[in-house]
């Protein structure tokens, strides 16, 4: 694989990445409400923060890989 390759590569792979970790927050809300015995209301706030910031990070990866 060669390095000209690897931008492509990592902008894919962040691509991946969001939708993943969509589902990974998901679960872990839905732990939160069910087993922990929180509102969703009370956990809405944790999911966004849990779930935003790792994918805004994933979106500036692929937007500066993919250029």
């Amino acid at each position: 694989m060669g390095g000209a390759e690897q931008p492509a590569i990592m902008a894919r792979s962040a691509l991946v990445f969001i939708p993943l970790w969509l589902v990974g927050a998901g679960v872990n809300m839905w732990i939160g409400v069910t087993r922990e015995g929180y509102s969703v209301k009370e956990e809405l706030p944790f999911f966004l923060v849990v779930f935003l910031i790792p994918a805004a990070m994933a979106q500036l990866v692929t937007f500066l890989y993919s250029r």
